[in-house]
């Protein structure tokens, strides 16, 4: 005779305790707001240095200082990647000027060729752009050919008299170029020049001190 089987005991199942669950889901949606807070405020250098380039550029189409916009985007663009020091303390240029920062630039091979010579003649232009008479306006965007006045030629951003949206485009890509792929991804991320004051840009007038130098 076949013994019968024995009947299976099953074990009861655990019943969650009130509460379990819905403690869980407020942790998710704390960690969750708390990764996407730390998104934005990444974001949050990377949105400012983006407006202010299209700002820039802005500007430099419709011809209002021109050259001084793209000088002063060519030096944030050097800051950011490094070429230039972003410890104030640190020896840097030589003074402000945009020819001080341009021959530190050189000095340290932060430009290739193109990039080298885009940035002489912006340069040379943000200088005639700064420091020419008044009546003599230098040469917009749309319109790179001399102006008509009667105190003299106007300047020009060099022998070239290419625009200078396409001298800023070569001297930004001449930086680029020189810099490692992690500085690249560091300055969009990460770029120290939404710190820096204007008063903190090369070349003006009022501010022609050596870099570093207390007033």
């Amino acid at each position: 005779e076949v013994p019968a089987p024995e009947p299976t005991v099953q074990a009861p199942e655990p019943v969650p305790e009130p509460g379990a669950a819905d403690a869980g889901e407020p942790q998710a949606g704390l960690a969750r707001w708390l990764v996407g807070a730390v998104v934005i405020l990444l974001l949050i250098p990377a949105g400012v240095r983006r407006v202010r380039s299209w700002g820039r550029r802005a500007a430099i189409a419709r011809g209002d200082r021109a050259a001084e916009h793209a000088w002063a985007e060519v030096e944030d663009t050097a800051l950011d990647l490094g070429h230039l020091p972003r410890d104030p303390m640190a020896v840097g240029p030589r003074a402000r000027t945009a020819e001080a920062v341009l021959e530190y630039l050189e000095a340290h091979a932060a430009l290739d060729h193109r990039g080298a010579a885009a940035a002489e003649e912006l340069a040379r232009a943000y200088g005639a752009e700064r420091y020419a008479d008044a009546t003599v306006g230098a040469p917009s965007e749309r319109d790179p050919g001399p102006a008509k006045h009667t105190a003299g030629p106007a300047p020009h951003t060099g022998s070239s008299r290419a625009p200078v949206g396409d001298l800023l485009t070569a001297a930004v890509g001449g930086l680029r170029s020189r810099a490692g792929r992690a500085a690249r991804i560091r300055a969009v991320l990460l770029p120290p020049s939404v710190l820096r004051s204007p008063a903190g840009r090369g070349g003006r007038a009022e501010d022609q001190s050596p870099v570093g130098s207390s007033a």
